[in-house]
Order: structure tokens, then C-alpha cells, then sequence
């Protein structure tokens, strides 16, 4: 009987046959690696850095239907944006249920910023875990028959909604500022966890946020309610993009670059081997330029190579 161990192995081996060291697709796009992968959106891209060349707080809408990129498409501006300016502190966060625009900001602040004190306690009065435990230091007295004496102590700080979370917000961004003189940019994804008429409702709440000092990124399906929400005054955003599908040649490209990403030889070239030609043509039509659905064919496809038998 063939072990889990063994079977592990030969698809270790099979995958290795496939001159790839492991599987390039990902149906959940991170932060590492997105520069070597990202494509066909340059324009936008260079359209989004544009606007971070004054020194003016900038609101941007990004939209789109779901599987079309835009959690990646938001990470290559997080990770552009980061290396343009090392003294700007950019931030993702995805939208939680159940949240409003002012504390899900403050959320995302507090989190990039580990080191600061102030910032780790709002997390852990929202109940968040912090990077960093948090404990409050007492000198506690005391007297015997021998004399005085004391003791630290430490015990956990308590936790509590916030109340306030715009003023909180406000003062955590001012401290920030002191450290980021490029600014902050807040970047809010998968608004479209709400419906509509909540997203409506929540970035109308938020209107004396979006006016203030730090710069946003809203991103989210929304495609039914985008014209409604460039067209509404609580927030002027500067420029706003709908992300589209891919046509074949720029699938085709993203298909070269998912592949190189995971060669054993580590060189970039043109080929899309392990594919035959045609198949990787049949295999991007088949995506239908989404890059979803692309990375979840492309997860079957090496899958079903790697357990082959020998």
C-alpha cells in the first residue's frame, strides 16, 4: 500500500518534472511575490502613483466585478507606493463585517503601527490581539513585621469598545504623521461585503473622515453603485477605476509570468512550458480574462500533472 508520504513525494517529483519548484497560481493573492505575477494593468496603475506625486491627501475608487483583481491590483500600488516613499505609511486592511468606515481606519492605522504604544491600546480596548502583549506595570507596597516592602506587578490591560473612533482616529493619524511625512494612505478593500445601501450609508458616515488628512483607497465590487457614489457629495474621490477582464494576449503574458515565478531555474523567458502551446492558448481562452478563475484552472491543471503515476 502506497503511504501519504510516498505519495507526497512523487508529486514532489512530478512537479519538479514540470520545471517548477511549486505551484505558481494562487486563488488568494499576498503581498510577496505580486510584483513578479502582476499584469495588463499598468495604465491604471500609473495613473493611481500619479496622483501621489503632490503632497494633497488623494481619495481613489477602485471597482469591479468579483475574481477580477483587484486585491492584487491594490497590493502592487501598497508595495510601489512603499518603495517611492519610504517615509509614507500605507495600509491595507479588507472591510470587516459589521464595521463602520471610522473604526475599520482606525483598525488599519493601529495595526501598522507596532511600536507605538498608543496605537497597540486602541487595538486591545476593540478587543483586537495586538502585535506586541500589553500588560500594565504596578509597584505594589507593602510592610511586615521586618519592615517595607514591594513588588511589580502586571496584569493585563482591560479591554472595551471604543466610543469614539473618528476623535481616536484623528489623534492616532496625528502621531502618525510625525514619523510618515509623506502621509498615510488607508487602503479599504471588499466594501462590497455590505450591501448598496450600507456601503452608501457607511462612506456617508464617514464624509469628515474623507475630508481630513490621510488619503484612501475604497475598493470593492460596487460596480451597480459606482456612478451613484462618484456622484454623491460626502467624498470628491480625485480619480476612479473599474478593473475589466483581460483580453487573450495579456492573459497569455500572465501565464508567462505565474510560470516563471515558480521555475526551478529562476530565469524569465517567454516560454510556457510545461503548457504546449496550444494548450495554454485553449487555457487562457478558458479563463475568460479573469484572474480568478485563471488561477483556479491553472491550480487544476498542475494539480492533475502532479499525481500522475510514475
Amino acid at each position: 500500500m502506497t503511504t501519504g508520504r510516498e505519495l507526497s513525494q512523487r508529486s514532489k517529483k512530478n512537479l519538479k518534472k514540470l520545471g517548477l519548484h511549486k505551484i505558481p497560481f494562487t486563488t488568494s493573492p499576498t503581498e510577496q511575490g505580486i510584483e513578479r505575477v502582476f499584469t495588463g494593468r499598468e495604465d491604471k496603475l500609473s495613473r493611481v502613483l500619479n496622483l501621489f506625486h503632490g503632497d494633497d491627501p488623494r481619495r481613489i475608487l477602485i471597482y469591479g466585478h468579483s475574481g477580477i483583481g483587484k486585491t492584487a491590483f491594490l497590493f502592487d500600488v501598497m508595495l510601489t507606493l512603499r518603495k517611492e516613499y519610504r517615509k509614507m505609511l500605507v495600509t491595507y486592511i479588507s472591510f470587516p463585517i459589521n464595521c463602520d468606515l471610522q473604526t475599520t481606519a482606525l483598525i488599519a492605522l493601529a495595526r501598522a503601527m507596532p511600536d507605538d504604544r498608543w496605537a497597540q491600546q486602541k487595538l486591545n480596548q476593540m478587543g483586537i490581539p495586538t502585535a506586541k502583549d500589553l500588560k500594565e506595570t504596578n509597584f505594589e507596597v507593602g510592610a511586615t513585621g521586618v519592615g517595607v516592602t514591594g513588588k511589580v506587578v502586571q496584569k493585563e490591560l482591560p479591554t472595551f469598545n471604543s466610543q469614539i473612533p473618528e476623535i481616536s482616529f484623528d489623534s492616532l493619524l496625528e502621531r502618525a504623521k510625525k514619523t510618515y511625512s509623506h502621509g498615510v494612505l488607508i487602503i479599504i478593500d471588499d466594501l462590497d461585503r455590505s450591501n448598496s445601501t450600507n456601503v452608501e450609508q457607511l462612506i456617508s458616515d464617514a464624509k469628515i473622515m474623507f475630508k481630513g488628512k490621510s488619503s484612501f483607497i475604497l475598493a470593492g465590487e460596487l460596480v451597480e453603485i459606482a456612478p451613484d457614489l462618484l456622484t454623491r457629495k460626502y467624498v470628491t474621490f480625485d480619480d476612479n477605476f473599474q478593473l475589466e477582464e483581460f483580453n487573450p494576449k495579456t492573459t497569455y503574458k500572465m501565464l508567462i509570468n505565474y510560470l516563471n515565478s515558480a521555475r526551478i531555474n529562476n530565469r524569465n523567458h517567454n516560454s510556457v512550458l510545461p503548457f504546449a502551446q496550444e494548450t495554454a492558448m485553449e487555457f487562457c481562452r478558458l479563463s475568460l480574462g479573469k484572474p480568478r478563475r485563471f488561477n483556479q484552472l491553472g491550480i487544476a491543471v498542475i494539480s492533475l500533472a502532479m499525481v500522475q503515476p510514475d
